[in-house]
């Protein structure tokens, strides 16, 4: 069995959902940490919820709820809403706390996150200690206002700003005699020009000019250069950010 004495879940970071539903005929409002999307067509989302968890008892298939994705500017709301239980006190009572009436479903949404789902239990699983539940969305509000997502990562914490774009990160592989190369980068380049070499004990070869995917990254086959064998190196150039190089692997048709 792994050592859990040290908690590594709060390892990861997640989402913090504001899930409202019904617990004994009052609306009851909890914070959930594990919260998050498992697929896209239907669309559907994941609670899991402790065996402590007043709304876990009130929860089975068919059962109707929203889940808010809180915003960071929420954060004291949902220590609130997370740390008294339904049988506590009636915790809609809080002036900070904002419900709207939903479209689909029975119960209200918790309004100012970054989005809202009204949502239908489709399926609970048990599992050792908690309970996974999924449920269909059955409609969506998006904020019109720009939020920071507030997150717990050992402790509540606002996002900080977009991670990369300095760098181009690639790849090269041959394919019989085809030199495929792929390449990401988060900077966004005018002209939209990728520069693809390969790099020789006399020199660098260049091998063209690509333009991006309709995704934004780069992929391109090319007629494998004279030479070339794995090992070798390939690299991409890119506007604004640092040039990336790719080892050349081999795949075998």
């Amino acid at each position: 069995m792994p050592d859990v004495s040290s908690e590594p879940w709060r390892a990861a970071v997640n989402n913090v959902g504001l899930v409202v539903s019904e617990v004994e005929g009052d609306i009851n409002v909890m914070a959930a940490e594990w919260a998050y999307f498992v697929n896209k067509e239907p669309l559907q989302i994941a609670v899991v919820l402790s065996p402590v968890s007043e709304t876990r008892a009130a929860f089975g298939v068919g059962s109707e709820f929203c889940l808010t994705f809180a915003s960071a500017d929420q954060a004291d709301l949902a220590d609130f809403v997370g740390n008294f239980h339904a049988s506590d006190l009636a915790k809609t009572s809080s002036a900070r706390l904002e419900l709207r009436d939903s479209d689909k479903v029975s119960v209200p949404w918790a309004d100012g996150g970054t989005a809202a789902f009204e949502c239908r239990c489709d399926m609970a699983v048990e599992l050792p200690v908690h309970r996974l539940h999924i449920a269909d969305v059955l409609q969506t509000h998006i904020s019109t206002e720009p939020a920071d997502p507030l997150v717990k990562h050992g402790r509540l914490r606002r996002l900080g700003g977009r991670a990369g774009g300095a760098s181009v990160v690639a790849g090269a592989e041959l394919r019989g005699r085809t030199l495929r190369v792929a390449a990401v980068s988060r900077v966004m380049s005018e002209p939209d020009h990728w520069e693809v070499g390969f790099r020789t004990s006399s020199g660098d070869v260049d091998l063209g000019v690509f333009t991006s995917t309709a995704y934004g990254e780069m992929v391109v086959d090319l007629p494998a250069p004279e030479g070339i064998a794995p090992g070798d190196r390939v690299f991409v150039h890119r506007d604004g950010a640092e040039p990336g190089e790719a080892v050349v692997s081999s795949r075998q048709d």
